[in-house]
């Protein structure tokens, strides 16, 4: 990629009246790379068709249940759909079938029979520039896409729907805080093009967990640390620290609730166990060192429209925000660490592209089976949908000659030269 200001002399603009007549001749061209990435699409005379799963023999209790089921079909699936993209129960691909489609399969010990049925919402990528409804269903597409190609890297972690971080670049900037790089996506669509902004993003993340955050209120507040801690972490976002790192958005924290009295349920056995011995099975390298430590309390909406709650350790999560303390800490070099110059900042927007075309695929180990199951690579991802990235859209412009000003004091003419 070329450097961000390129300056070369003998290029003359069009002359324009100006009252000083030397200015023309000190104009100097330059190239300004932006930060709009040139989106094409191969594809464009295709279309891209939506289908919906039923499962007319089966009723799902569970909403975890649902997402077990799909996630068994997603490999069949993808023999006569790929590529294809889930949002939800439904699906994207660039496959037309007309017929309802029927799979055979077999989900928590029963023999069930899935229906892939065609909606009748599809999105034209031929119109993407002329047709103001298609603008808007590409760019909900392309949003959904960009996110699914992003999340392939093992590191990558999503805060919001556009704000992507890589923990591997997660760094030390004070006693107190962490440092995280990442990017912010959105789409605009022009006469000259359809265009992904990316913009740098830093996340910074405070060093304590949430357990440690606890005995901190509980020690400034004594008897009002239950209702001090309760209106602290009412609404705060916390990242876990064990398996595949995941923000959570949290309802409150439940005192009575530990990891010795509170059991789940497991799906495939029926069986019910402690989250302790939940944690020692799925993760044998974690140790729980306070076992009497109340839990985090998350409330998720199921797809029968019910709420449930989940339960997170505060030992085992970290405080994605900065308190008072963090702040003061690394406000004296906040601005050398997060202020980067335009070749900088085009440098580190570069690294985009390495996410997207990163080719090694990220891993998980299942952890019940012990099994590792491999999923697709950004790259391979990009391709099936015949997606590319014609770099970043660069603008011609012109540097100005330091000015003259002039100050007149008392009849005397003072003029400052840069």
């Amino acid at each position: 990629m070329e450097s961000c200001l390129t300056i070369k002399e003998n290029f003359n603009f069009a002359n324009r009246p100006s009252p000083n007549p030397n200015l023309s001749m000190n104009l100097k061209r330059v190239k300004v790379v932006s930060n709009n990435l040139i989106l094409n699409f191969n594809q464009l005379n295709k279309k891209c068709y939506e289908y919906y799963i039923d499962f007319p023999n089966m009723s799902f209790n569970e909403n975890d249940q649902k997402r077990a089921a799909i996630a068994k079909l997603r490999p069949e699936l993808k023999k006569f759909f790929s590529p294809l993209g889930f949002a939800g129960n439904n699906f994207y691909s660039l496959k037309n079938y007309e017929d309802d489609f029927k799979i055979e399969t077999k989900i928590l010990d029963e023999d069930i029979v899935a229906i892939i049925k065609k909606s009748k919402h599809h999105i034209d990528l031929s119109k993407v520039h002329s047709d103001v409804n298609s603008k808007k269903d590409i760019k909900c597409f392309m949003e959904n896409l960009i996110k699914n190609i992003v999340k392939a890297n093992a590191k990558m972690i999503r805060l919001n729907y556009t704000n992507y971080y890589d923990l591997s670049t997660m760094k030390s900037i004070s006693d107190n805080a962490f440092l995280v790089n990442g990017f912010s996506t959105s789409f605009r669509s022009t006469e000259t093009g359809f265009y992904l902004l990316v913009n740098v993003k830093n996340k910074f993340l405070n060093k304590i967990t949430c357990y440690e955050k606890l005995k901190q209120i509980k020690d400034e507040f004594g008897r009002e640390f239950k209702k001090e801690a309760e209106k602290f972490f009412t609404n705060l976002i916390v990242l876990t620290t064990y398996g595949t790192p995941r923000t959570y958005t949290l309802k409150g924290i439940n005192f009575d609730a530990t990891v010795i009295n509170r059991t789940i349920k497991i799906q495939k056995t029926g069986e019910e166990i402690t989250l302790k011995q939940y944690y020692e099975k799925s993760y044998p390298e974690l140790k729980i060192n306070i076992k009497d430590q109340p839990l985090l309390v998350v409330e998720q909406k199921r797809a029968d429209g019910n709420l449930e709650e989940i339960f997170l350790v505060p030992e085992l999560c970290q405080l994605t925000g900065i308190d008072d303390k963090a702040a003061n800490d690394i406000r004296k070099n906040m601005t050398r660490t997060t202020k980067l110059r335009p070749n900088e900042k085009m440098d580190s927007i570069s690294g985009f592209m390495k996410l997207v075309n990163n080719k090694e695929s990220k891993k998980r180990i299942n952890r019940i089976t012990k099994t590792e199951k491999e999923f697709d690579c950004p790259l391979k991802i990009k391709e099936e949908w015949g997606l590319s990235f014609n770099g970043f859209k660069s603008l011609e412009g012109k540097v100005l000659p330091s000015p003259v000003v002039e100050f007149n004091r008392g009849g005397i003419l003072i003029i400052f030269l840069k």
